[in-house]
């Protein structure tokens, strides 16, 4: 069934939500040829209750599947025959005390075949329910049995075939697509997508199908505007609400985003998920209070014990410059759970103590990163304290450091220490230096991640920057060469299409880029909020945006302390891009 027609599930119920997991019914008849009918009991069942009020059906293999969909009824049944009768039977149970809330029982000929039982155990579940998309019994038997199959190239010559016998088959159109997408085939996605749209009868499948045909040729504007007709026809299709929030989110809309994760939560109180996303997406809109209350809310849901609310706390009081705080919530993350992030919380602990400009009380926050990973390669702590030395103003330090470390290495961690050398000096004015250790990093890269990180740092230190087909490398190169006014258009397509959780380096640069270009005005929303930028282990590329953008929010903002703390994180070797 339809990835968007299944309703999403959540941690623990909501008390007002029906949450019915269903089971495929099983074929207690002589005829091993009714088998495929097993396989879309549930699929109509799912089809023809979608959009009821109040409720939530979940498709799943066995009772097993119940703590993860919290559902809070169950309904199993089976099909016979008698002479020349079918009959389905359904029992409706509650999980917990395996008691029988309802029995459903409904019979016809067998010529009419399953369709019309099922359609009839759907309304006498619930009033709302709407009868399948198809009456073709050659085309829901072949729909059937590519549910059966796990290979993605059979089920989909079934589907076809399903099509081909009823084109109006809205489901059968919306299980192609799915299948063609994930294949890869996009043309024939596209063109599954678009013809079932044109032809389907239920609203729904119109929007869903318009949604798949919008995501097989990346039409984000497309995508969007069919979630928001599944979110209208069905508020309680908690997969459509989620998945709108999160366009919302890139789009920084955040007012709508917060609509969004408000539906969500009423209708999933304990989802802990959305509770995380709606309080960023308060943060992000400049709401630290209503930001902090709803994380706190999260805390509550996810148990005192659960790092994760104490980081996300920590995030969002870091956007907002309260470093103290922040450092608190990341300690605290840290010490609930010290290997769920191999120490990357004290590393975020540090940045925020080094906000403040206390380079000495934030060398003995890392200290304790680096005695949590004694037992770690020294390489690789050689690597991280290199890249806190530079992130903390000794520059040559940590030059000299991974000079050293690199005359060591071999391979693709050699690679990822020159990667990171060229950055640095680059970043210092170095750009003959900056290109040798680029060019080494490519020569020694093996791994095609870090193939990648090596092709970037040589299109990033090139003199003479060319186009290439990602808009963020096209516009930092550009900066990179202090080409201001033509970077913007990249960087301005870059950063809307990058979510705020990770802009960190693109909204860095885009608002150097207004401000070199003169545009203040609109480099000044880009620095009110601090981004999430710490050193790791994982990246080599932070420093192109920290401490620069404590030199762009006290040009831009008149602050003075931002400037004092900038020169002071340059440390002995200013940046001279």
């Amino acid at each position: 069934m339809s990835l968007l027609l299944s309703l999403s599930c959540s941690r623990r119920q909501s008390q007002q939500e029906q949450r019915i997991l269903l089971l495929p019914f099983e074929n207690q008849t002589p005829k091993s040829t009714l088998d495929w009918a097993a396989n879309v009991s549930s699929a109509v069942l799912q089809y023809d209750l979608n959009g009821a009020p109040h409720l939530a059906m979940f498709a799943g293999d066995s009772i097993r599947s119940v703590p993860n969909s919290q559902a809070n009824q169950v309904l199993q049944g089976y099909f016979a025959l008698t002479r020349d009768k079918l009959s389905v039977h359904a029992t409706l149970e509650d999980p917990a005390s395996r008691a029988t809330v309802r029995t459903i029982v409904r019979e016809g000929p067998a010529a009419e075949g399953i369709l019309p039982l099922l359609d009839g155990v759907a309304k006498e579940l619930n009033g709302a329910a709407h009868p399948f998309c198809t009456q073709d019994q050659a085309a829901l038997q072949s729909y059937g049995e590519a549910l059966g199959l796990t290979d993605p190239l059979a089920r989909s010559r079934l589907l076809q075939a399903a099509v081909g016998q009823d084109p109006k088959f809205s489901a059968a159109s919306i299980a192609l697509a799915e299948i063609l997408l994930g294949l890869g085939d996009r043309a024939q996605a596209t063109q599954a997508a678009s013809t079932g749209a044109v032809s389907a009868k239920n609203p729904l499948d119109r929007a869903q199908l318009e949604y798949l045909s919008a995501t097989a040729t990346d039409n984000l504007a497309g995508r969007e505007a069919a979630l928001t007709s599944l979110v209208r026809q069905t508020p309680a299709n908690t997969q459509a609400l989620n998945l709108l929030a999160q366009f919302h989110t890139v789009e920084r809309k955040y007012k709508e985003t917060i609509q969004d994760y408000q539906a969500l939560t009423r209708l999933e109180p304990q989802n802990g998920t959305a509770l995380n996303l709606l309080g960023y997406a308060y943060a992000y809109d400049h709401d630290l209070d209503n930001a902090r209350k709803t994380l706190l809310k999260y805390r509550e849901v996810m148990g005192p014990a659960d790092w994760n609310p104490s980081d996300s706390l920590g995030e969002v009081h870091f956007l907002f410059g309260d470093f103290a705080a922040a450092e608190r919530y990341f300690r605290e993350a840290h010490q609930k759970n010290p290997a769920a992030s191999a120490g990357r919380e004290l590393l975020k602990a540090a940045q925020a103590h080094l906000m403040t400009g206390d380079i000495a009380g934030a060398d003995r926050v890392f200290q304790l990163y680096v005695i949590a990973h004694k037992a770690a390669p020294q390489d690789s702590l050689e690597f991280a304290r290199g890249q806190w030395e530079f992130t903390s103003g000794r520059r040559k330090q940590a030059l000299v450091r991974l000079e050293k470390l690199l005359a060591t290495e071999r391979g693709d961690s050699a690679a990822l220490v020159a990667s990171q050398l060229a950055i640095w000096h680059l970043q210092t004015g170095d750009r003959p230096g900056a290109t040798a250790f680029a060019r080494q990093a490519a020569t020694l890269a093996t791994a095609p991640n870090v193939r990648n990180i090596a092709a970037i740092c040589q299109f990033l230190v090139a003199r003479a920057p060319t186009a290439s087909a990602f808009p963020l490398m096209n516009g930092m190169a550009l900066v990179l060469a202090r080409q201001f006014a033509a970077a913007v258009t990249p960087l301005e397509k870059a950063y809307s299409e990058t979510p705020p959780a990770n802009d960190g380096e693109v909204r860095t640069s885009l608002a150097w880029a207004y401000s070199e270009s003169g545009q203040p005005a609109k480099a000044k929303p880009l620095v009110e909020l601090f981004p999430l930028l710490f050193p790791s282990p994982d990246t080599i590329f932070t420093t192109l945006a920290f401490p620069r953008f404590l030199a762009l929010r006290g040009a831009i903002l008149h602050s003075s302390q931002m400037n004092e703390l900038f020169i002071k994180l340059s440390g002995d070797l200013p940046d001279r891009f």
